[in-house]
């Protein structure tokens, strides 16, 4: 089966380059376009059953279909200006259910303080959403920049959007006394924390693919490795998973992520980044730091996990339930590993 990546190798080798475009393919969560003399950042992305959303509660579904598509304006330290999209909605969704859905993804756009285009609409048995944004900033950020010794913070805990997905693919009764009793979570909008970021970091990408992606991904693009520590777990992620016996590491590693913006900041400008954060009232975790090539790895109080040989991904997978199964099996030998290696 053709992975994402070759499958967009595939369309970029028949598709007209486009000159207005300033950043390789990869290398950014939102384009830069030079149109004229303006810069504008654009992406657009798509949702649909295979994210896991819960759909029980039609504003919150609304809210994280227009919150995952805006961060990947965020992540390049962008304010979103304009908004649009393509909804094709599920032949047993109601009036009353889309006119929720609807306010959730309006909510988020206003608290943008964007505007909403226009779009298109279709019906189908299996609902689709595809979401554009358009945004600026006044400094690009992309995933390129990274350092080693430059410090990696997180704007949020890990593991939400894993435990969400967790609640669709595992039928358990934890599992399902969870799902009947927590609602379904809403990503965040970090508009605030990314004309932070703009200013100061060297690299940043949002974990809309969970950290472990995340963590990857930069470390590849930048030649660079990583140190991972003290990572601030969703706490009812890591309650359901020790009641099921899975790994905690599943919340970072499984690519159903939870759309916070990881970013790399560079220490001759930490403490002024740290202040600037507390003034603005708004937290960053600490989770880290850039190292040379070679290094990826997460330190635990009972071992030091190498994951440097984590190839596994979802879309490489034959099916989600499978996927899960070998992320399990590959971190349980990996918790059994550390353990033996920290006792030593």
């Amino acid at each position: 089966m053709l992975d994402e990546r070759r499958i967009i190798q595939l369309f970029l080798e028949a598709l007209p380059e486009n000159g207005s475009r300033l950043q390789p393919f990869f290398t950014t969560d939102a384009q830069t376009l030079e149109i004229g003399t303006a810069r504008c950042l654009f992406t657009i992305d798509s949702f649909g059953e295979e994210d896991h959303f819960r759909t029980s509660d039609p504003y919150t579904l609304g809210w994280n279909l227009a919150a995952g598509t805006v961060s990947d304006i965020h992540a390049c330290g962008g304010t979103v200006l304009h908004y649009a999209h393509s909804c094709t909605v599920a032949n047993a969704w109601s009036e009353e259910y889309l006119s929720a859905m609807a306010r959730g993804i309006s909510d988020v756009i206003t608290l943008c303080g964007a505007r909403f285009l226009g779009g298109d609409t279709g019906r189908t048995e299996c609902w689709q959403y595809t979401g554009v944004a358009i945004g600026r900033a006044d400094r690009e950020i992309t995933r390129r920049g990274a350092q080693p010794g430059d410090r990696l913070y997180i704007t949020g805990e890990i593991g939400s959007g894993n435990l969400e997905a967790a609640l669709s693919l595992i039928d358990a009764a934890p599992v399902r006394l969870f799902r009947s009793t927590h609602p379904a979570m809403r990503f965040p909008v970090r508009n605030r924390e990314a004309r932070l970021i703009a200013h100061f970091a060297s690299a940043c990408m949002d974990t809309s693919d969970g950290l472990l992606r995340a963590l990857t991904t930069i470390s590849e693009i930048n030649h660079t490795g990583y140190s991972a520590k003290d990572l601030p777990w969703h706490t009812p992620g890591c309650e359901l998973l020790q009641q099921l016996g899975l790994p905690t590491e599943l919340l970072m590693a499984g690519e159903c992520g939870e759309y916070e913006l990881l970013c790399t900041i560079p220490q001759s400008v930490e403490e002024e980044f740290l202040g600037a954060a507390e003034r603005e009232g708004m937290v960053f975790h600490v989770i880290g730091m850039v190292t040379e090539a070679g290094h990826a790895e997460l330190q635990e109080e009972d071992g030091t996990m190498d994951l440097s040989n984590c190839t596994l991904t979802a879309r490489g997978a034959t099916n989600h339930h499978d996927y899960v199964r070998r992320l399990t099996e590959y971190f349980m030998h990996k918790r059994h590993n550390s353990s033996v290696e920290g006792s030593r």
